[in-house]
């Protein structure tokens, strides 16, 4: 009898905690959906960008297209480079200490800018690395973005 009792006693205080762990549960389900959801327009963005310029870039292949070709792809080439510019000003200036001090503000979003143009630019193997960690470290706590985002 005295197990019941103690089993109800304790019955709230359990009851609380598996609420608890059924929030935290969500809120974290829902930060990687987010991220993801971020991800997936950022890839979208790029990719549609990147392919409109090689298009445009064989415009002299298709007739009809090269009268507006030049000025189109140079459109497309200033979005390209305006969308995957790193969000720090004076990025190519800074060292990669520099940049790794900056990684920690971005959001995540600017940070897969910051991977993007180091790829595409300096490709400098401890910026990437750095980068790397922020992003694993976001999408495992929602905390570190929301920090970020401040």
């Amino acid at each position: 009898m005295p197990r019941i009792i103690d089993e109800i006693r304790s019955a709230p205080e359990r009851i609380a905690d598996r609420g608890t762990e059924m929030r935290r549960k969500a809120r974290q389900r829902m930060h990687e959906m987010r991220l993801g959801s971020e991800e997936r327009l950022f890839t979208l963005q790029l990719d549609t960008l990147e392919r409109v310029e090689d298009i445009l870039g064989r415009a002299p292949e298709w007739p009809g297209l090269g009268k507006v070709a030049d000025a189109a792809e140079r459109l497309v080439h200033n979005r390209l480079s305006a969308f995957t510019q790193p969000p720090v000003p004076d990025y190519d200036a800074l060292n990669v200490k520099e940049v790794g001090q900056q990684l920690y503000e971005l959001a995540y979003v600017d940070l897969l800018r910051v991977r993007r143009w180091e790829e595409t630019h300096k490709n400098r193997v401890t910026v990437l690395r750095a980068t790397e960690r922020e992003l694993e470290k976001r999408e495992r706590y929602p905390e570190a973005e929301a920090i970020a985002a401040d």
